[in-house]
């Protein structure tokens, strides 16, 4: 009887043909049933609400942002790169984010019409979207490609917490590829985070020899080059022989460099580079001596630009 009482299932019972075929005096009961408050114990009440989904904050909030009944009320238009705005309201982009609440403190738009930016970057509509998501009802589901747009979210807007941007971090590392990664190299040296670009840069190191040949690594900036020549440096594990390296014969051509006097079967031949051996690693079939020349020769350029 309680259970057909309770005000998660009352209104479905009475809505029954069942409930239609009770007798009279079992329907006034579980109507008196009803209409009788009750004190119901906190671990109850707690279960109730844990388990009704259809009504809470934010689902409402969901449901006021994407219905029509949120656009009509709607104060603030958020424009992006396209002729279609995203209705939006400004009590709640202020309330969410440090960054609104100053935005329309000191500049309020006359036409309603806000052009979302993050940086230096205009997002997407559907990155915007799921932006506006967290904001509204805190979901942070998204694809990847909007968590790449947001990784920075969090440090531009302002947010109370590090939630968009610690899922954002999970998503990419999920999903990080050759054709992303040197987009979330970008974001995360951007905003500082280490643990973020050091996870790139380890990615850019393992596929090196494929990404070394695409456009995108042109258009980084010198800084980043300059990451991932150092970060390249890990393959080439220090000679335990060597103590120290002879800058001037960096200077000299590459062939006389690898010149040995010795004869192979000789032990001091088996110290240098020998390239051509079958057995080396894709790696290993790198001299180190000529990473290093072409490295310093690459910031002697510049530094004479």
């Amino acid at each position: 009887m309680k259970f057909l009482a309770k005000d998660s299932n009352f209104n479905q019972v009475i809505m029954l043909t069942e409930f239609e075929q009770l007798q009279s005096s079992l329907m006034v009961e579980i109507i008196r049933l009803r209409q009788t408050p009750r004190k119901v114990s906190t671990n109850e009440q707690m279960n109730e609400i844990i388990r009704d989904k259809n009504s809470c904050l934010e689902k409402d909030l969901e449901n006021f942002f994407l219905n029509e009944s949120g656009n009509e009320l709607s104060d603030i238009l958020i424009v992006l790169n396209e002729n279609k705005p995203i209705y939006s309201h400004k009590c709640i982009l202020a309330a969410r984010c440090a960054y609104f609440e100053a935005y329309f403190r000191s500049f309020m738009p006359k036409d309603r019409r806000v052009l979302m930016t993050i940086g230096d970057t205009v997002p997407p509509r559907q990155a915007c979207i799921s932006l506006l998501r967290f904001i509204y009802f805190d979901d942070v589901n998204m694809p990847p490609q909007d968590a790449l747009y947001l990784f920075s979210a969090n440090h531009f807007f302002q947010f109370s917490n590090l939630r968009l941007h610690v899922f954002c971090k999970q998503n990419l590392e999920a999903n990080v590829s050759k054709s992303n990664v040197f987009d979330i190299l970008e974001a995360a040296d951007k905003i500082k985070d280490e643990n973020m670009k050091n996870f790139a840069l380890k990615i850019v190191r393992s596929n090196f020899p494929e990404l070394a040949n695409s456009n995108r690594i042109k258009k980084l900036s010198k800084e980043l080059l300059l990451d991932i020549i150092a970060d390249l440096s890990k393959l080439f594990a220090p000679k335990p022989t060597i103590t120290a390296v002879n800058l001037q014969n960096l200077n000299a051509p590459v062939n006389q460099q690898m010149k040995v006097s010795s004869t192979p079967s000789s032990p001091s031949f088996s110290m240098h580079f020998n390239s051509s051996s079958p057995s080396s690693s894709p790696c290993a079939s790198h001299n180190s001596n000529v990473l290093l020349h072409n490295i310093l020769t690459f910031i002697n350029d510049d530094n004479k630009n």
